[in-house]
């Protein structure tokens, strides 16, 4: 990367990149004013947590009471709903004491997390109801004005990810 994302994140930068199934907007997950950023980029609800997203089991235990070291990466994108240690309840959680977590092998996560050394913040790139982005022109033409950094790349072909409460294993979204 030709920026020091670790540095830009902290910052309070906003970055939209593509994953396995849509294109993302994130941020440094402990950064509210960035979360609040999004939200309004978006137009979205305060009380919709967002997704931590990660390649390493290690960024994401610190968000979470719940034992992931054996969470197993899926083939199909699969969010899983964990509770989150109370540090971390608020805006990243919708005031809820879940949060989900995200295992992720497309290559712009990798390379952003390890950049990052850490989690960061995963939602549709799209404002609040419409149908989310897959394609990097659409993403540049209705975005560039808005965030501060636009990750080149393709979007995997899957689904939107699945849904699944970890400590009751119920599919929240198939």
């Amino acid at each position: 990367m030709p920026i020091n994302i670790e540095i830009f994140l902290q910052q309070g930068n906003i970055i939209a990149y593509p994953t396995e199934t849509v294109y993302g907007i994130g941020c440094d997950p402990q950064n509210s004013l960035s979360l609040a950023k999004i939200n309004a980029i978006k137009g979205r609800n305060e009380e919709k947590g967002f997704i931590i997203i990660s390649n390493k089991i290690a960024h994401l235990q610190k968000y979470t009471t719940f034992d992931i070291q054996n969470l197993q990466r899926t083939k199909r994108a699969t969010t899983y709903l964990v509770p989150c240690k109370k540090s971390y309840q608020g805006l990243l959680t919708g005031n809820k004491n879940t949060v989900a977590i995200r295992l992720s092998e497309h290559p712009a996560i990798v390379e952003l997390c390890t950049a990052f050394n850490g989690a960061i913040v995963s939602t549709s790139l799209n404002y609040s109801g419409d149908t989310p982005i897959t394609e990097e022109s659409i993403a540049m033409g209705q975005f560039s004005n808005k965030v501060d950094l636009i990750i080149k790349g393709e979007c995997g072909k899957q689904a939107p990810s699945r849904i699944v409460d970890l400590e009751s294993n119920k599919v929240i979204r198939n």
